[in-house]
């Protein structure tokens, strides 16, 4: 018993220690297909008011906003885990609020952590559903962390 209890506190630790750096603004590119756009995302840490998804009550929570530019700039809300893997899942605000419109799709993203260079990359894959659950679009992201100067003049 006192193995398994040392095991997950030791994940936990892991994917602490994972979130702290994710936390900020990232900028890059998604892509659809041979195109590609600009994309924003700011990652917070969750609150105890930031549900659960994918069922995980001991992940870490993640909440913040996207800034899509595929069609028409939008910000996109959305809630996320980091998993024991180190690996990240974000889901678009809407499919855990229930929110009923027709001709709206709601994002998945699955995000991974890198370093290249030295400095850290969020990478991975997104899928845009319809109301039904019908995939509608699939594609890569790329995202490198936007460094905020604190020079004051």
């Amino acid at each position: 018993m006192k193995k398994w209890i040392l095991f997950f506190v030791l994940c936990g630790i892991s994917c602490l220690t994972k979130a702290q750096d994710l936390y900020g603004h990232w900028e890059g590119i998604i892509t659809q297909g041979k195109d590609q756009f600009k994309f924003e995302i700011t990652i917070e840490k969750g609150t105890r008011k930031t549900p659960f998804i994918l069922g995980c009550r001991a992940c870490p929570r993640l909440e913040g906003s996207i800034t899509d530019y595929r069609d028409l700039e939008k910000i996109i809300n959305f809630y996320g885990i980091i998993n024991v893997d180190g690996t990240i899942n974000l889901v678009d605000a809407k499919i855990k609020n229930n929110e009923q419109e027709e001709n709206l799709n709601r994002g998945k993203y699955q995000l991974f952590l890198e370093m290249k260079a030295g400095e850290p990359w969020l990478t991975g894959y997104w899928q845009d559903y319809n109301k039904k659950a019908h995939k509608k679009g699939q594609g890569r992201i790329y995202l490198k962390r936007l460094k905020i100067n604190n020079n004051k003049a």
